[in-house]
């Protein structure tokens, strides 16, 4: 079938996009939690309190300037409500957010305040003499007032410190002096190697160091300031692989195999290029890996497993899953190969640090290349209050340079509690997760190894994707090896994901006017499509992937789908029309629609790790509008040709609502319990993700000029410009003719453009 003959999405829906009309929003102020006396003899109590707990700390504790959580109650964690001018007078910085949960489990934030124990003092002095009416409601704001230190986080994971040295990863919020930071460490932790300034990752404002240390060591922390999270590595059992061989200093599985039986054969044209980041690849007198290459590597020499197990995501990138049989085969995508692994120190170890400055030295030279997977990363969960490094800078690459990274969730399914979780990191917000599952019986069912969700604010519906990654000497997937006569059985997620990653690429090279952020919105889209309300995401992703890349773009019979992608500006609101034909035979139509933004991130605050977002409004009627009586509470409702009838509701103390009558949100998700319409509510459903989908049915008869109301949100009062992509599908269940029938009605839309294929890709 041609491109004239297939239904690939609409590109160009931006022409129906046009600029929202102005919109007063009232604010309603809200009432006080306590009266201005108690507010102020509040303040003087905690910061009494909190210059108390300053004397009582050792020197060596301390930096020049303390970090302090001034907590919010969970009224007030909306940014209208951020304290401002108390902290410009006193000269107070703030470095970092978290959230805190009262006795009564309800959820509110902090600010993680930088200062002089002076400055806090002197932001009392101002409380009780309240100059302005700005900062007589800012001290309401206050729930508390504390000195922050890590024992409680310390105290946590004792139980997990074993008797030897353990890898941790230490956070640290923006310090004023980083060589004074480093002297502190020192001189606390007493380490034979002193750390140096270059010992550092520095992501943004967020500071991490890595270190071994032994639970003694670790314990001379639990007093100290200047630490924002401690996250446990362990060692004992540190699989860098996401493969399900297990690498440890004693316990070193290799992967099964069989002969290989099949023949090369060369391509016959210039292959796209797919890179991987993992343990390298062995390549030499090996037909079938020659199209692999390797311009980066870290400075440790390569080891067997580690690049055994890169060698086997190569071959899933270039060939996908191998026949057991004589046929031919031919690469399909070259691939780039970054070597990870593994560190100085051990040969089964991930170092963190060098993974981090390799990343941020090779990628940006090699920007070119748009698809990248790692199967590989820290033996660690996902924890709602400690961004990883890793994250952060994959996270920064991918919004920077307009890469997506394809990642392996971990194999730790098997275990118990926390440790289940999704590993660092696959909870990345800016690139797509990826889970396993297992043929058995013929069904597709989750794999038991496989970790599982949530992710984390910003991208909370992980994993993204399932596809398959074996389970067992029945259920393998088969790759090229380091030798060219035998292939690898392997299993685990980090076979999953390389043939999500090639998908990726291929599509990217079939479809040359996609951008990366219209392909996460294209391939969410897709699961949405797809997706039952019994699913649940956490463990099973939002759902499989068809493995042709045409099937991927192209819509149904009965659904015309359309791509609408442009910038907006933070605070403002764009409106996007829904095109409809006439003649419609079905009573009524589905709209399910996927909106992605691209976002910067802040590793220093991890209850707001997103800047950006969108905010996305489905209006089924453009002239119906809302009528409220603020007197008797009472609301109706008409359509703006009722004359009369508004006429009748004016007159009788009736206002009419600024826009029209907008339909509930209905996002795909694993389901929450009933949730309010506050801002906490608000962050459970998705207001921050930065890709989400919605599905709603609507009746045809009240349908009128719908659209759809896009509007781009930051977390502070900035105003930046944010790109985003929209994908909607609109499905009439018996229509066959809806996609022809909306292009004859609507000429100036155009469907994507397939590549000419001259060869195989």
């Amino acid at each position: 079938m041609d491109n004239q003959q297939r239904r690939f999405m609409i590109q160009n829906g931006a022409i129906l996009r046009r600029v929202a009309p102005d919109i007063k929003h009232g604010y309603k102020e809200k009432d006080l939690l306590r009266s201005f006396e108690e507010s102020q003899a509040f303040i003087n109590h905690e910061t009494m309190r909190l210059e108390s707990s300053y004397k009582k700390m050792k020197s060596i504790n301390l930096l020049d300037e303390i970090f302090v959580a001034i907590d919010y109650p969970k009224a007030y964690i909306a940014k209208s409500y951020q304290i401002e001018s108390l902290y410009s007078r006193a000269n107070l910085i703030v470095v970092g957010t978290a959230q805190w949960q009262d006795k009564n489990g309800e959820i509110g934030r902090s600010d993680i305040v930088r200062g002089s124990i002076n400055a806090f003092k002197y932001a009392n002095t101002i409380a009780q003499d309240a100059p302005t009416k700005t900062i007589r409601k800012e001290i309401d704001r206050i729930h508390g007032i504390d000195l922050l230190t890590p024992e409680s986080q310390i105290t946590k994971i004792t139980d997990q410190l074993s008797a030897k040295t353990d890898a941790i990863e230490l956070s640290f919020f923006q310090v004023s002096s980083l060589s004074k930071l480093i002297t502190r460490l020192n001189k606390i932790l007493s380490l034979t190697v002193p750390l140096k300034e270059n010992d550092v990752v520095k992501i943004g404002q967020a500071i991490y160091i890595i270190l071994n240390l032994e639970q003694r060591k670790i314990n001379e922390l639990k007093k100290t300031n200047f630490i924002q999270t401690i996250s446990l590595r362990r060692l004992k059992q540190f699989n860098p692989l996401r493969s399900m061989t297990v690498a440890t200093a004693r316990d070193i599985e290799e992967p099964k195999q069989c002969p290989n039986k099949l023949s090369f054969q060369s391509p016959t044209k210039t292959l796209p290029i797919v890179g991987m980041i993992d343990g390298g690849v062995y390549k030499r007198n090996n037909d079938f890996l020659q199209y692999v290459s390797e311009h980066f590597e870290v400075d440790s020499s390569p080891s067997n497993i580690a690049r055994e197990h890169g060698t086997s995501v190569a071959s899933v990138l270039m060939y996908g899953e191998l026949p057991n049989n004589n046929q031919t085969v031919t690469p399909e995508l070259a691939v780039e190969s970054i070597r990870a692994l593994p560190s100085k120190t051990d040969k089964f170890m991930l170092d963190l640090l060098d993974l981090d400055n390799i990343l941020k030295n090779a990628i940006p030279k090699m920007a070119q290349i748009k698809i990248w997977n790692i199967s590989i990363g820290p033996r660690g969960p996902v924890l709602d209050d400690h961004i990883g490094s890793l994250t952060a800078i994959l996270d920064k690459l991918a919004y920077k340079f307009d890469v997506l990274f394809v990642i392996a969730v971990g194999n730790t399914g098997m275990e118990q509690g926390l440790s289940k979780r999704i590993q660092i990191p696959a909870d990345s917000v800016n690139n797509f997760a990826i889970t396993a599952y297992t043929k058995r019986r013929g069904k597709h069912l989750t794999a038991d190894y496989a970790s599982i969700g949530p992710g984390r604010e910003g991208g909370k519906m992980k994993p993204d994707i399932i596809e398959h990654g074996g389970n067992g000497d029945n259920d393998v997937i088969l790759t090229f090896s380091s030798t060219p006569w035998f292939l690898n059985k392997q299993l685990g997620t980090s076979f999953a994901a390389p043939l999500i990653a090639r998908l990726l690429a291929k599509l990217l090279w079939y479809f040359p006017e996609l951008d990366i952020l219209a392909l996460r919105a294209t391939v969410t889209q897709y699961l949405a499509l797809n997706f039952k309300s019994s699913r649940n995401i956490y463990d099973d992703a939002k759902g499989e992937i068809s493995t042709d890349p045409q099937k991927v773009m192209e819509a149904t019979a009965n659904e015309f789908r359309i791509k609408y992608s442009g910038e907006m500006t933070t605070g403002t609101e764009v409106l996007i029309d829904v095109p409809i034909p006439t003649k419609l035979a079905n009573k009524s139509l589905e709209f399910t629609w996927t909106t992605a933004v691209k976002t910067d991130v802040d590793a220093s605050r991890p209850d707001a790790y997103t800047k950006f977002g969108i905010e996305d409004t489905f209006y089924s009627d453009a002239d119906k509008y809302d009528f409220y009586n603020a007197d008797t509470h009472k609301r109706k409702r008409a359509k703006i040709n009722e004359e009369d009838k508004i006429q009748f509701l004016l007159e009788h103390g009736f206002v009419q609502s600024q826009q029209p009558v907008a339909h509930n949100k209905a996002y795909l998700t694993t389901p929450f319990e009933s949730d309010s319409k506050d801002e906490a509510a608000k962050r459970r459903q998705l207001k921050w993700d930065t890709v989400k989908s919605q599905r709603i049915i609507s009746r045809v008869s009240s349908l009128n000029r719908p659209f759809i109301k896009l509007h781009a949100i930051s977390r502070d009062s900035s105003h930046n410009r944010v790109s985003y992509c929209v994908v909607l599908s609109v499905r009439a269940k018996n229509d066959m003719g809806l996609y022809q029938r909306t292009l004859n009605q609507y000429p100036q839309l155009i469907p994507l453009t397939q590549r000419v294929n001259s060869g195989r890709v």
